[in-house]
């Protein structure tokens, strides 16, 4: 699932959801010591902020999918099936 839903369709989907979005850079405790840009996103009616890593059309980790698709269903902001009806429709495989 991961090597197949870019950030930046997770973007599209976050924001007709009706989140809102802000780019933050974090620092990193770690090398390097430049900071990591990321995007927090908030969804105010039901209290849910998500932050995902900045990278657009990169394709999105296996854990942030994951993570993204927890949120929506348990916030009850998304069913299941039309996640994994998201993730079809943005996939690499459905694209070429």
């Amino acid at each position: 699932m991961s090597d197949r839903v870019t950030y930046w369709a997770i973007h599209e989907l976050l924001t007709r959801l009706g989140f809102t979005w802000q780019k933050r850079d974090v620092e990193r405790v770690i090398q390097p010591p430049k900071p990591k840009t990321c995007v927090v996103y908030r969804h105010a009616s039901s209290g849910t902020t998500l932050s995902l890593p900045a990278k657009d059309d990169r394709p999105a980790l296996a854990a942030d999918v994951l993570s993204v698709r927890t949120h929506l269903v348990h916030r009850g902001l998304l069913d299941e099936d039309k996640f994994e009806e998201f993730v079809k429709e943005y996939s690499f495989a459905s694209q070429t």
